[in-house]
């Protein structure tokens, strides 16, 4: 039935379990009812209304619907649904020259206020409409093509008509580079804009360049986005940014190398011995958390942190494992001395060698 208790003819039921592989498909009756037998029990069974195609009601879709033994034997389960009355939001999609109509774009609405989404397709004419919505002011609607820009529009209503003009996809390109001039390849690279909502990635070739399309160039208002923010996730290296970009653009990242080396010994002067595994790790300076990378040392107690921030203050802790030394967790000091505490930790930045003393012996 609806809302105002009227029940709701050849509206389409489906009930389905995928723990016992169970699915039937009925129709209400004149007076709204409907009736599903033989149902084996189970827990997670979906029960899904769709409205007929003549009315306008938001579609119903159940989750967890259990059903024991005892109600599979000569019993009902009553389950009354109310279907709320729906609405819809249509429009046409044009090309560039707003006249020429967008066949077969993909269109998305989605509320977050109702957490209900929903799509459609533009017909020959470039008409979409997405029936059977919740009411609603809050709807996202996003057009996406293979040849054009993606397209969003936000906090739109539902009954009213909404429509886009695409743009051709812009570009926004450029190369990832070494210090030595020397080509990043299969770099991922995100590219993103806060006001217009939107986020895309790529990866650079094997010449190291990279050119990410699908960018809107303007805003709905007519404003030209200007705040496309162009990161890079090179390995081995610090991930950069360059913001404030345009489409159109060519950027330009060059990767150095940003390292901190150290050398570790125990109270004497040891260095490690065989058996004994001594991890490092690497936070930003603060008071808690700020985790940034580790590696172990090697055979000649010799350490190397890549993929650092130049400028960045920095901290360290030793971890030991497979020794007799006394505190096997310690931090180090501004003097490269072990310490008990974080709060007594030194500051270090990229391309710093440390001589790390740590407090006890390896067999102490």
């Amino acid at each position: 039935m609806d809302t105002s208790n009227t029940p709701i003819n050849q509206a389409e039921v489906e009930l389905y379990s995928h723990d016992v592989d169970f699915y039937v498909w009925t129709k209400t009756d004149a007076a709204g009812t409907f009736n599903i037998q033989c149902a084996p029990a189970a827990s997670d069974y979906v029960l899904s209304v769709m409205p007929p195609s003549t009315a306008s009601y938001v579609p119903f879709n159940g989750a967890g619907l259990a059903i024991d033994d005892s109600q599979t034997e000569n019993q009902m389960i009553q389950k009354n649904i109310v279907l709320k009355t729906a609405s819809y939001i249509n429009g046409y999609i044009y090309k560039t020259d707003a006249t020429t109509p967008v066949i077969n774009a993909q269109i998305f609405v989605y509320s977050e206020n109702h957490n209900y989404s929903s799509n459609g397709s533009s017909n020959e004419d470039g008409f979409y409409q997405i029936n059977n919505i919740p009411i609603g002011s809050d709807y996202e609607i996003t057009v996406k093509t293979d040849s054009y820009a993606k397209a969003i529009k936000i906090d739109q209503s539902t009954g009213t008509s909404v429509d886009f003009i695409l743009e051709s996809a812009g570009t926004i390109s450029g190369k990832i580079i070494e210090e030595d001039g020397s080509l990043l390849a299969d770099v991922l690279v995100q590219i993103k804009s806060e006001t217009a909502n939107f986020t895309s990635i790529g990866r650079t070739d094997s010449k190291g360049h990279f050119s990410v399309s699908d960018l809107q160039r303007y805003l709905n208002s007519g404003y030209e986005i200007t705040d496309y923010l162009v990161t890079i996730f090179p390995d081995n290296y610090a991930e950069q940014s360059q913001g404030q970009k345009r489409v159109g653009e060519f950027v330009t990242f060059v990767c150095k190398k940003a390292e901190l080396t150290g050398i570790i010994t125990d109270s004497l002067g040891n260095p490690i011995p065989d058996g004994v595994v001594v991890g490092i790790r690497i936070y930003k300076n603060q008071t808690q958390g700020g985790y940034v990378t580790k590696t172990l040392a090697d055979r000649t107690s010799q350490f190397t942190l890549n993929a650092l921030l130049r400028d960045t203050e920095y901290q360290l802790s030793v971890l030991v494992l497979y020794s007799k030394i006394e505190e096997s967790e310690q931090w180090i000091d501004p003097n490269g001395f072990g310490a008990s505490e974080r709060s007594d930790a030194g500051v270090y930045m990229a391309g710093s060698h440390i001589e790390v003393r740590l407090k006890g012996t390896w067999d102490e």
